[in-house]
């Protein structure tokens, strides 16, 4: 029977066990089924352009997929593909502020590929197309290994960072960055808070790096506590990707990287942010293939059992540590489109 799916469906594993590419079939399936479906990257590595033929320009804005081009059926639903960019993700949350953070040299920083801020802006993007309504699923193909963790962790990082405690000192820094004060009186101001709070600290940093590098990081907070709403909005998100009524959490492995103890160890480490299924993926599974070879001198036989018996414990052993489980093929002997279009069927099973 098919998996039921969720508004949302994420997909996680260590690195190379294709599990862009089962969140891209996974994506395809649903669109075939006649839903407004979005995937969404948010791995660095772009592996997703290269399988969807993404063209650069379109990075950070949903690209209309053609599933004609996987030789696949027009279908009754729409797939559209996002390759996540932090900065066209934060103009498209926080249009206002947008353009203030690109010409602040630290925020600017934070908003590039691996600059620190991807896993957040993740989740801001997130909810936003959940609010938006504008789709049936939103497919997340996350970071591989730890990286994914640090997605799940975002919430938390968001509420740490707004935390009550600091509210009344970047409420006073916003207050002034509004007001048009001369740049005197702004270093004045910068004077002050520094011996109110964080003192000894960023009066050592206004030396090493300068008083503006210091106003510089000011302003960057005070940015952060403008926009605080967006992010605040974000973290209702949490409850909705734990709810297993409302999503589906695919943990991808492969039988050809005998990836299967790190892909245990990523589910112990994430269990507590989810309470509703897991479904494990098997990937490049070659059983199909060994059933039918019929080998004719011994040490094959023995190669043919002994791979067998490989994968056959390997499943016996996903059964009982996960809810379901499902097993696609390795293939190898299908152009790139075609390979796409026989993993597609494999979640009609």
């Amino acid at each position: 029977m098919p998996i039921t799916n969720n508004h949302f469906e994420i997909f996680c594993g260590t690195g190379g066990v294709g599990k862009t590419t089962l969140a891209t079939t996974r994506a395809l399936y649903l669109q075939q089924q006649g839903f407004k479906t979005l995937l969404i990257t948010i791995d660095p590595a772009k592996r997703l352009k290269q399988l969807l033929g993404i063209p650069s320009m379109s990075t950070g804005e949903a690209y209309q997929v053609d599933p004609k081009s996987f030789s696949l059926p027009k279908g009754k639903g729409k797939l559209d593909a996002l390759l996540m960019s932090e900065r066209a993700a934060f103009q498209r949350v926080l249009p206002e502020y947008g353009q203030a953070f690109l010409e602040n040299r630290i925020l600017g920083s934070l908003l590039r590929p691996y600059g620190g801020m991807n896993e957040i802006f993740a989740l801001l993007e997130l909810n936003y197309f959940h609010q938006s309504g504008k789709y049936d699923v939103i497919v997340l193909d996350t970071p591989p290994g730890d990286h994914f963790i640090d997605f799940l962790q975002a919430a938390e990082k968001i509420h740490q960072f707004f935390d009550s405690k600091f509210i009344d000192l970047f409420n006073s820094l916003q207050n002034y960055l509004q007001g048009k004060k001369s740049k005197e009186k702004k270093r004045g101001f910068v004077k002050k808070v520094l011996s109110q709070g964080i003192g000894k600290l960023m009066h050592y940093l206004g030396q090493v790096t300068g008083e503006q590098f210091v106003e510089e990081f000011v302003e960057a907070i005070s940015l952060f506590y403008h926009s605080k709403s967006a992010f605040i909005d974000a973290l209702a998100l949490q409850n909705v990707l734990k709810d297993g009524k409302k999503t589906n959490w695919y943990l991808t492995t492969s039988v050809e990287h005998q990836k299967i103890k790190e892909a245990y160890a990523l589910q112990r480490n994430s269990a507590r942010y989810f309470s509703g299924k897991q479904h494990l993926l098997i990937n490049q599974s070659l059983l199909s293939e060994l059933n039918l070879w019929q080998p004719s001198d011994i040490p094959l036989q023995k190669l043919q059992e002994t791979m067998r018996n490989k994968e056959n414990e390997l499943i016996q052993y996903a059964e009982n540590c996960f809810e379901s489980m499902m097993v696609f093929p390795s293939v190898t002997h299908f152009p790139p489109d075609e390979q796409i279009k026989h993993l597609v069927t494999c979640w009609e099973k």
